[in-house]
This record gives structure tokens, sequence and C-alpha cells, in this order.
């Protein structure tokens, strides 16, 4: 049996998007988080659709658009090569294209606790941070959406106060744990958070903290992590994607109802029209369990672990009408053949990104 670094090699250049995605509405930003090492990280990027025949060709269009929106010229191929950028970067961006955040690692993207983000609003300078020395920062600036369509930015304190309701319910503030556990609805009004030690999973008003729902999950295994990856919906009522373990959920708030909707697609996301959801085959806390989890809990893990092995890494794009899937390969470290540790997708308006690349 091929491993999965080898089966994304050999899938590296096909053209893995079915004749019925053609007709979907959006294009999808991917920041994947590659595993090197045991505990450094780096991420790689690409813009994908039906339009990118290759995974290459996906990164080679995120190039492009860097060179359109911050006139930056990038062309990383290696991992070496994503791992010592230090050139501007979009590392964040609204559906619409008119919100952009530009990234800068002054010194080496390892480190992740020294980097300068700014913000950029059709090409005028809106707001700038400096990343030194706050980790609990990585993403820095978030978008919302308003009644009539419109993205604004988001209170530049946000990810500060996510990381303080993730230590206040898990104990931990570091990034992975932040942007796992917790989740911003995509209007920028709420916010879920999810129990470490307890089968429950909060939802919040990000306006002020003001608690709104306390929700018990009974299928919730409390051996492993819990991610949540969306949340959509109202203060009254709405719907929430997390994993847990292998398995990932749909779940009604605030009812509680749950709905198991597949094994080992972590970062699940639904588009804006739901009819096609997006997930990743990595995972950084459930990959970490194994230095937590109890003597008598490890052959459970090493069996779950590998089962995932056997799924070739990267990306997959599901047309929840029909059930044709489209995958995107991303390699791993090839060094050590790390699984991913994660991603996170931006479902961006494909006619708006084709217009600006012409």
């Amino acid at each position: 049996m091929k491993s999965n670094q080898e089966e994304n090699v050999a899938n590296i250049e096909k053209n893995n998007w079915p004749e019925s995605f053609k007709n979907m509405d959006y294009a999808l930003f991917l920041e994947t988080n590659v595993g090197y090492g045991v505990t450094l990280n780096y991420y790689r990027y690409g813009i994908y659709g039906y339009f990118t025949d290759t995974a290459a060709e996906g990164e080679k269009l995120y190039f492009r658009l860097c060179k359109k929106l911050l006139g930056t010229k990038l062309a990383m191929e290696k991992h070496e090569e994503w791992v010592d950028n230090r050139k501007t970067h979009i590392q964040n961006l609204s559906p619409d294209l008119h919100w952009v955040v530009a990234r800068e690692y002054p010194e080496s993207a390892l480190s992740l606790s020294c980097y300068e983000d700014k913000v950029m609003l059709d090409g005028k300078l809106m707001a700038e941070s400096n990343g030194e020395g706050t980790l609990a920062r990585e993403i820095s600036f978030y978008f919302g959406k308003d009644e009539n369509g419109g993205y604004f930015l988001l209170d530049s304190n946000v990810q500060d106060r996510r990381a303080e309701i993730a230590e206040k319910l898990g104990g931990y503030n570091y990034p992975a744990f932040v942007n796992n556990t917790t989740c911003i609805d995509g209007k920028g009004k709420l916010l879920a958070a999810a129990e470490a030690d307890s089968r429950a999973i909060r939802i919040y008003r990000l306006e002020d903290n003001a608690l709104l729902h306390y929700i018990t999950v009974e299928k919730w295994n409390e051996d492993w992590p819990v991610e949540i990856s969306q949340i959509e919906g109202e203060e009254d009522e709405g719907w929430i994607v997390f994993s847990n373990g292998d398995m990932t959920y749909r779940m009604a708030y605030p009812n509680g109802k749950v709905e198991k909707i597949g094994e080992y697609m972590y970062g699940t996301v639904y588009s804006p029209d739901e009819k096609y959801r997006v997930y990743c085959t990595g995972n950084i806390e459930l990959l970490e369990s194994c230095y937590t989890i109890s003597d008598e809990k490890y052959d459970e893990y090493d069996r779950l672990c590998s089962r995932w092995n056997e799924i070739p890494t990267g990306w997959y794009v599901e047309a929840l009408e029909t059930g044709e899937k489209a995958y995107i390969p991303v390699e791993t470290w090839i060094q050590d053949d790390r699984p991913l540790y994660g991603g996170r997708c931006v479902w961006l308006e494909k006619e708006r990104l084709l217009e600006m690349l012409e």
C-alpha cells in the first residue's frame, strides 16, 4: 500500500475536479499548516477551483494574486522555500477580495513569534500590528459581514478575547489551541468555544462576550480534543460544525441536535450557499494527543492514527447534492512525513477573483 506521501506525489499533476464543479460560484483560498519537526510549523497557501488543473497551479495563482494586490513576487516550490519566506504575502482576505491582510516575517517564518501585519481596503492601509511576542495573536485581523453584504474590519482585540476565553475553558492560549477550540461566525457577531474538560460548547456574543448558550454534547468523547470549524446563524438559533477525535458533526443550536457528517474531516466549512463543504486531513491537537493520553488509551489512539494515515493528505471539496469530491493534494514535510497540522479556508467570490486576475 502506498503511503499518503506517495499518493500525494502521484496525484500532484492530476486534475481532480469533477465536471460538475465548473458551475461552483466560489474559489477556495487555502492556508495549510504543514508540520515541521515536533514543535515547529509553517504555512503553504493556494487558490483553487475547477479552473486549476494541478495543486501546483493553485499555488501559482496565489503568487499572481500577491503580485496583483501587494506587488510581491513569490515563486516557492519546495518546502524549504516556503519555510524561509520573509516576503510580504497574503495571509487573509475577505470573500469579495476588497480587504486583504498582508503578513511579513522579519525573522525566519519558523518562529511565528515575530511578524508584521498590514490590513488594506482596496489598496489603502487601514490598520497594522506587530505580532512580536504575542503568540496567541497568530491571526490578528478578522472580517465581519453587514446586512448589505459588505465586509468590515472587526475590533483589533478579537484574537486577544478569543485567547482569554480559550485559556479560561481549557487552560491554554497558544495559537493552535485558540484557533481550533474557538470559532467566529461569518458575520463577526458570534463566538463558539469548546470546554476542554467537559462535553459542552458555549456561544458568546462577540460584541461584549455575553454568554448566549451553553450546550452539552452527549456524543462527545472526552479522550480526544474538539475542533470547532464553523458557526453560522443568529443569536437565537443556528448551527455549528465540530470534530471530536476521528468524527465530525454538525450541531444545531440551541436544541443541541447532532448530525454525524463524516470521519477525518478537519477544518470543515460549508460554502455560503451550503451546496459544498471543504475539509482538511490535518489536526495538530489530535496528532499531539499522544503526549497527554493515558497508557490504557494509547492502543485506541494508535488504531485511530493507522486509519488516519491511509487517507491521502490535503483538502477535499464535496458537492452535497451529488456527493462528488475534488481532491487538492498537499505534501507533508518529506523529511519525517508528519501529517498536516490543519488549515483554514476562505470561500472567495469566483467571478470577482477571475476579473482581478485577467
